[in-house]
């Protein structure tokens, strides 16, 4: 039994589980103060690594190659928590903060790249450039990637474009954008940056759905809400494979069961189970739940 309701969770390199929630145990109101855990499932044990500083509420995390949990941004609410970013070590069961970032990122989309640095990109309130936090050094803005006529100025359908973009590490060490808004884009991290368009879409809406990279170069979009009226859950999903020159994308078969709000799970063969959702797309709903999980 946890000692409070989590939003995020990360599998630590020694098999421990650590997971934060908001600055209170089982509510959520803003401020500087993150509830997080580690459970160790080899013998059932808590410990409480509870964040005083830095509101971790909805920060998207990524794993560096030492096993670092490295979360920037986190809760709207806090002017101080939304720049902020912090890193948990699992040798020392300890947060540290480190630098802000130049903007407040929540929602953002976060990469970890093969040089070690991690880019980080839109989120609200955010900004129509990513930044680049380069260790020993810190954050810094990508002035040459402009992400203004590719995403922000989409209309907004169901979600603000500049939430939960859909990003990727690819194959030729650019980052891949696949969503939620239709077109799509590679960054290409050389210097200030470029973003370049790729002749690639969809004709579904896949906010609030996730978007997994499945094998090498490989993407698995699945779920989502079609963009008609009235606005319900679909099966539809494409694989998108940048493994060549000009990224090629293929419709794939739908789902057994159209959904959205959903989690896609990479197992050790290849395989993507799918799980939960609802086919209503309405937030914080039971209704239409999809209970049963597909692969």
């Amino acid at each position: 039994t946890w000692p409070f309701a989590f939003a995020s969770a990360a599998n630590l390199p020694d098999g421990r589980i650590l997971a934060w929630g908001g600055n209170n145990r089982f509510t959520f109101n803003g401020g500087n103060y993150t509830y997080a855990s580690v459970w160790n499932p080899a013998n059932n044990s808590l410990i409480n690594v509870n964040h005083p500083t830095h509101s971790l509420f909805c920060g998207v995390p990524v794993m560096l190659e030492d096993g670092r949990v490295f979360v920037p941004g986190g809760d709207k609410s806090s002017s101080d928590s939304v720049r902020a970013t912090s890193y948990f070590s699992a040798s020392t069961n300890t947060w540290t903060r480190i630098q802000n970032m130049a903007v407040g990122r929540w929602y953002d989309g976060t990469v970890y790249l093969p040089n070690g640095k991690v880019f980080a990109a839109l989120g609200d309130p955010g900004s129509q450039y990513p930044e680049i936090w380069t260790p020993g050094t810190g954050w810094s803005y990508m002035n040459g990637a402009s992400l203004q006529s590719g995403v922000l100025n989409f209309p907004k359908v169901t979600e603000p474009e500049n939430w939960l973009p859909q990003m990727h590490l690819a194959p030729n060490g650019q980052v891949f954008h696949s969503g939620h808004t239709p077109e799509m884009h590679f960054i290409d991290m050389e210097g200030e940056g470029a973003v370049l368009p790729v002749s690639l879409s969809i004709d579904w809406n896949s906010a609030n759905t996730p978007s997994v990279v499945y094998d090498e170069g490989k993407i698995l979009k699945a779920g989502g809400a079609l963009y008609a009226s009235p606005v319900v859950g679909t099966g539809k999903s494409a694989i998108i494979d940048l493994n060549s020159a000009a990224p090629s994308l293929t419709v794939n078969n739908n789902m057994q069961f159209g959904r959205i709000f959903h989690n896609q799970v990479v197992l050790p063969n290849g395989e993507v189970m799918v799980i939960g959702g609802n086919t209503t797309c309405i937030k914080f709903s039971d209704g239409g739940s999809q209970l049963t999980p597909e692969i």
